[in-house]
């Protein structure tokens, strides 16, 4: 008769009727300490190990994550690693609206603790749940230091944005309204019109005072576009979105960054009147 022991291990009835009702196993419970046992030594440990990986990862996922961020971000004030620790949570649970993808990195999590477990019983049967899931889990928890590394590179990007953001109001902000207002039109092909008050075309006068200064071309539509708004700095910003396709972080930004001067005309046309 095989044996495996867990020692310090609350395991709920949910699970215990999960995976060893019409079990070939035989569970004992002694306070916190539980003993398997069964005649097939290797069903025995998949199985237990089965178990104890969806029990990990249902009951200590959440914890691991956390001492990983703390250990690795630990410049984090508490408010950046709560950001960072959800971020990742999502990222595992709600990174996509295909199931697929979230039951893929589900079955990566268990596999990999599984593993684990399974190497652990073929030398010895005797394991402290505890002690296991704060100093065993290499493999696994290298994988889920992958996910808060994104987390973590999606947070430093929007903290860099948030604070270009505000650097761009102040501008905005402390400079003198040069115009009553401008037309931003959006074209197909991800292409813009710029219209003064006048419904003159501005938009070549507008993007080439900026793009003789960029001797190497690096600047796209989107840079020309937002440095002719600062430039202009209108009172209000009468935005038309005439395409199905547009670049909708540029729109964003220029609502961000001008806040209240800006209009959406979604139903409206302003034509060329002239050159």
């Amino acid at each position: 008769m095989a044996t495996i022991t867990i020692l310090n291990l609350s395991l709920t009835e949910e699970f215990k009727n999960i995976y060893l009702s019409n079990s070939k196993i035989h569970c004992s419970e002694n306070n916190k300490d539980y003993s398997f046992s069964s005649e097939d030594k290797k069903f025995l440990i998949f199985k237990v190990s089965e178990l104890i990986a969806d029990f990990i990862i249902k009951t200590e996922e959440t914890k691991i994550i956390k001492q990983l961020i703390n250990r690795d971000y630990h410049y984090f004030s508490k408010l950046e690693k709560k950001y960072i620790l959800n971020s990742t949570l999502e990222i595992l649970n709600t990174h996509s609206d295909d199931d697929i993808l979230k039951l893929l990195f589900l079955l990566r999590r268990r596999a990999l603790v599984r593993s684990s477990l399974i190497s652990f019983f073929e030398t010895t049967n005797t394991l402290d749940f505890r002690g296991f899931v704060s100093f065993g889990l290499k493999n696994y928890k290298e994988y889920m230091s992958e996910f808060i590394e994104k987390s973590v590179d999606s947070y430093i990007i929007q903290k860099e944005y948030s604070n270009f953001i505000s650097m761009l109001q102040f501008f905005v902000n402390n400079q003198k309204i040069k115009s009553s207002k401008v037309h931003l039109i959006v074209n197909e092909n991800f292409t813009y019109t710029l219209l003064d008050s006048f419904q003159n075309d501005i938009t070549d006068q507008c993007f080439n005072e900026f793009y003789l200064e960029d001797p190497n071309k690096q600047l796209n539509n989107e840079d020309l576009l937002l440095s002719s708004l600062i430039s202009l700095s209108p009172k209000k910003i009468y935005i038309q979105i005439h395409a199905d396709k547009y670049n909708r972080k540029i729109l964003e930004t220029i609502k961000h960054v001008f806040e209240n001067r800006v209009i959406m005309k979604e139903n409206s046309w302003f034509p060329v009147v002239c050159k």
